[in-house]
């Protein structure tokens, strides 16, 4: 994650909006965001990067690679092939396939879903796929800005994982509809319809899940009985995810014919035990698009103990299922499972998935390396990019590195009068 956030409390009254609107409206408690030094294909070089080097895997070895973002500003140049360095940095030839995912928020699940496909199938030559889910989101001034966000995830695919998709076990819908989507190439910014938006996203969750429930291997119960330990969802803010868990839990007793008296204790009851675990990052994060629905995994996977040993952690996800709902703007919903797989040893274990998630997360979770910054800041940073939106740039015009991007994170050196950008790796 960058390491500039605002606290939600001190946002709302600069934005002009009443107090409490999004600490207990929306329920997010912070923001990230970062200066015009970074953007999506830094975020994702950093993040593809950390991932290839924590777990010591060569380039050569990565045989797929796969982005999901909708924050690419080139109509034609995809993002994926900035990231293809990271890849020969560390010894890969370009041997390599793959392909930029733009469908809204959900390109990072189609990119996860696209390498299964790839590495389950007759094509696969052995090798991992590498998918990274990368997006910056940017509203203008006023009552949605409070709702942007900005992140990357970096995740690798192959046989033996210590987190399994349970294939045969999931569901998608897609839609035609204009919630939210980006007609201006001059301009940042998207057109939204704030409660369309809304609707088609509890609308597609509700025929996905429905799709889910059908399937033979489904937990008769759902969400509301054993089967299903943790719900991990895509997370614009906080209580529209409440409010999906809360209609899977409404469909529950309606497949089930339970006459259940007080279906919002019902549901709260369930969000404690399986929705609340997924909720620490993207509370404290915002809406980071493509990269949402796995902050939410990642929130899972890291658990609420955070000074847990490895093993203690991987004995709380080992054996349990987290049913994952994806949904992107326009529209396109994919509802999916994944399940904990302790192994005897192996290249990769549940242990070190657990303690690299931690250890990517910790920094945001516990402040300490988060640049703390006060509303004025954040808007003057966020007038910064806007002014910057496809202009050259040199470093005059970009500001600090220094004290802004985190060491060992890739930023933006420089842009030409012909668009093409530099990325340097501050060391």
């Amino acid at each position: 994650m960058p390491s500039g956030c605002v606290a939600q409390c001190e946002l709302e009254g600069f934005c002009g909006l009443e107090a409490g609107y999004v600490t207990r409206g929306l329920g997010q408690t912070w923001m990230a965001f970062h200066t015009v030094r970074e953007d999506a294909v830094s975020m994702g070089l950093t993040a593809a990067a950390r991932l290839l080097e924590r777990q010591n895997v060569g380039g050569a070895e990565v045989g797929r690679l796969e982005v999901g973002s909708e924050s690419g500003s080139d109509r034609s140049k995809p993002l994926r092939s900035f990231l293809t360095r990271v890849l020969q940095e560390r010894g890969g030839e370009g041997d390599v396939r793959g392909t930029d995912c733009v469908s809204a928020c959900h390109g990072g699940a189609a990119a996860l879903l696209n390498a299964a496909d790839w590495v389950e199938g007759r094509a696969w030559d052995g090798r991992y796929a590498l998918v990274v889910a990368t997006d910056s989101s940017l509203y203008p001034p006023g009552l949605a800005r409070p709702t942007q966000g900005c992140g990357a995830v970096a995740m690798l695919v192959g046989a033996e994982a210590p987190l399994t998709l349970d294939r045969g076990l999931d569901s998608f819908h897609s839609d035609h509809n204009y919630d939210f989507w980006m007609p201006h190439p001059e301009s940042p910014f998207p057109e939204v319809d704030g409660p369309g938006s809304k609707d088609a996203y509890l609308q597609t969750l509700e025929r996905c899940y429905r799709r889910w429930r059908a399937q033979l291997g489904a937990p008769s119960g759902g969400v509301s009985g054993k089967g299903v330990e943790y719900v991990a969802m895509h997370a614009p803010y906080n209580k529209l995810v409440r409010r999906g868990l809360a209609r899977m839990v409404a469909i529950d007793a309606e497949e089930s014919g339970e006459d259940v008296e007080d279906m919002e204790a019902r549901a709260e009851e369930v969000y404690e035990a399986k929705g609340k675990p997924a909720e620490a990052l993207p509370r404290i994060v915002g809406n980071m698009y493509t990269a949402s629905v796995f902050a939410s995994l990642a929130s899972v996977v890291i658990g609420d103990d955070w000074g847990a040993t490895d093993e203690a952690m991987a004995r709380k996800v080992a054996g349990q299922r987290v049913l994952c709902f994806s949904y992107g703007s326009g529209s396109t919903g994919a509802l999916f499972s994944l399940t904990g797989a302790r192994r005897e040893g192996g290249r990769f274990t549940l242990e070190t998935l657990c303690g690299r998630c931690r250890e990517s997360a910790l920094p945001t979770l516990e402040h300490t390396q988060r640049r703390v910054e006060k509303p004025e800041a954040f808007s003057a940073a966020m007038d910064a990019r806007v002014a910057a939106w496809g202009a050259p740039l040199g470093a005059s015009d970009l500001g600090p590195v220094h004290g802004v991007v985190p060491i060992g994170a890739y930023y933006l050196d420089s842009r030409d009068d012909r668009g093409r950008a530099v990325y340097l790796r501050n060391t």
